[in-house]
Parts: structure tokens; sequence; C-alpha cells
């Protein structure tokens, strides 16, 4: 499983990124320009250009052979044979890609948890697991967060159904989730097939190179 990180270093919305909307498909073109904000606007943007730099980097194949397509409320897909997932927050993007199986990603800003929602949203020792931290309860809920959103992202329905059944902190489950501290980020990615995690730092020059140069 690669999964891939990138940190925007200017969230303002210029030229270049203009002229990388040409190469995003024309119904993901306007999904970007809908946002109102130009981080928002290149949070999308790049998420997708991300995608399919590595969908073309994994199978040989060059970016105008692969389609990838965007359905409301489903996860994205793509002709290349492998399953993705993305997210992205605030300045940053995360994306795995497994060449078996099914994957999702999620990452979160660590701050400001709503641990008012615990327990409409994780399991009881999902919620244990945070209660009984010593220190770094800010991190427990963000890592719990995460998982349980790569995980139902995986299967194609998101934070849309009875989440307190679903338990990441059980090993049957877990081994199947890997988490990781990225700056001021929690990350996770679930595979259901390849256990083998190669991370992966991206940079926004390298996809303005692979795109335009």
């Amino acid at each position: 499983m690669n999964c891939i990180y990138l940190k925007l270093t200017d969230t303002n919305w210029t030229a270049i990124d203009q002229l990388l909307l040409s190469y995003t498909s024309e119904n993901r073109a306007e999904n970007v320009l809908a946002y109102k904000f130009d981080k928002d606007k290149k949070l999308a943007l790049y998420a997708d250009l991300l995608a399919q730099m590595y969908l073309s980097i994994l199978t040989g194949k060059p970016t105008k052979a692969i389609q990838v397509k965007y359905q409301k409320n489903r996860k994205p897909s793509s002709n290349s044979g492998l399953d993705f997932s993305f997210a992205h927050s605030e300045d940053s993007i995360l994306l795995s890609i497994v060449q078996k199986g099914v994957t999702g990603a999620d990452l979160e800003l660590v701050a400001n948890p709503p641990f008012e929602v615990m327990d409409m949203v994780f399991s009881k020792n999902e919620c244990a697991y945070i209660d009984t931290a010593k220190e770094g309860a800010y991190d427990r809920f963000f890592e719990m967060w995460t998982r349980k959103e790569a995980y139902t992202k995986a299967l194609g329905y998101g934070l849309i159904t009875d989440l307190t059944s679903i338990s990441t902190a059980d090993t049957k489950l877990s081994d199947s989730l890997f988490t990781w501290r990225e700056s001021a980020y929690l990350c996770s990615v679930y595979s259901s097939d390849d256990k083998k995690f190669n991370k992966i730092i991206s940079k926004e020059s390298e996809v303005i190179k692979f795109f335009l140069e």
C-alpha cells in the first residue's frame, strides 16, 4: 500500500493552478471552482492531480489513459485497476493506493476535538481507549476518528452508518489499519489486503512539474 502525503506551500489560487485545472475532467473542474475559498479549491484540485499522478506512476500508463470518476457521495474510482482514496484538511492531502482489495484514507488536524459526540460516533472500547488516556487524549480522539473514517470510506459509505457498531480498536480490524502523526495531523489508512505500508512525502512542485514540464 502506498500512502502519499502532500502539504501545500501556498493556499492561494494562482495562474499555475488555473492552468492545472485543464488536466482534470470537466466535471471535476466544475466541482473545484464551486468552492468559495481558494484553499478549498486548491485542495480539491491537487487531491485529484495527486491521484492521477500516482495512478500513472504505479501503472506505467499516461494520465490521458487514466479516467478518474467522481460520483456524488461515492468513493472516487478509476479505470487503472487500482483502488484509491484521498482526504484533505486545512493545507494537507493524504492519498492511499493499493494493488489489491480496497483502501480508505483520512487525516485530521489535531485541535479541539468534539468530545461531546463520542457516544454517537465511537464504540464502547474506542471510548474507553480515549477516556483512559493519561495524556494525549486529543491524539487518541483523532486516531479513532480517522481510523473509523478510513475504514468506512474503504467500504464506500463513509460516516453514514451506525458508527458505534464498528470498533477500529478490535484486533481483527486494527491489523488492517495504519495510523501515524504527520506534523500537526493524525493520518490513518485502511487496506483490506495489502499490509505492506509505504509512506511517500510529495511536494506541490512535483505535481506541477509532472503535469506542466
